[in-house]
């Protein structure tokens, strides 16, 4: 490994592990308080709502549970034909894939109720905006910081912006009372952890050999 790859992917280990232990402290001591602070401070909520509807079906999170496995199989099958470039989308999916399903698996083994039901019964929006009442860990923000990483890492240049609309992603689930603030940082840690586990593959950068030549 790279001396740049390494210090990259030992830094992404000491975020992840900073997300984790922060998550643990607004557990312990501090979610409440935020949740009360900020429950009469959200006159825009229904607008936040609605943009990230938007957002979610432009980014595919309505069907998050499969993007990341049809992302890994598409790349292993175009691996077969010999693009060896593709073993980033390989590495993109699997990193969607594990994010999203140790969230899963979170979820089902902590079972946190949310914050609050903020959002009206009957509500069209909410089995997707809210799928389930489980809060801890935020399959949003792990879903979109997935998402980021992956560009970030690969594409450097579009770093900034892909990691812009994670962090929105991330303080409007906090804003509108869908996550506690531990859920949200306890997300970022995850995918932050599964980036540095695939790091050497996420970084790949495609060479004359990584393309089959014509026959």
């Amino acid at each position: 490994m790279f001396p740049d790859t390494l210090r990259l992917r030992n830094a992404l280990i000491a975020g992840g592990i900073a997300c984790l232990i922060a998550s643990a402290l607004l557990i312990l001591a501090f979610d409440p308080g935020i949740e009360r602070w900020l429950e009469p401070r959200v006159p825009l909520r229904a607008a936040l709502v609605d943009w990230q509807h938007y957002l979610d079906w432009a980014t595919l999170k309505p069907v998050s549970a499969v993007v990341g496995p049809v992302v890994l199989l598409g790349g292993w099958l175009a691996l077969r034909r010999g693009w060896v470039a593709t073993r980033f989308v390989m590495a993109w999916g699997a990193l969607m894939a594990t994010t999203q399903y140790s969230i899963d698996l979170v979820k089902w083994v902590a079972g946190r109720e949310r914050p609050v039901r903020w959002l009206p019964e009957g509500d069209a929006a909410s089995p997707w905006l809210v799928p389930g009442q489980y809060s801890f860990p935020s399959g949003h923000t792990g879903y979109y910081w997935a998402l980021a990483l992956g560009i970030a890492l690969r594409w450097p240049r579009f770093a900034v912006p892909a990691l812009a609309v994670a962090v929105y992603v991330t303080e409007q689930r906090v804003l509108v009372l869908a996550h506690h603030g531990s859920d949200v940082l306890a997300s970022i840690g995850i995918a932050l952890l599964w980036a540095a586990a695939l790091l050497p593959w996420l970084r790949e950068r495609p060479s004359a050999a990584s393309f089959p030549r014509p026959r």
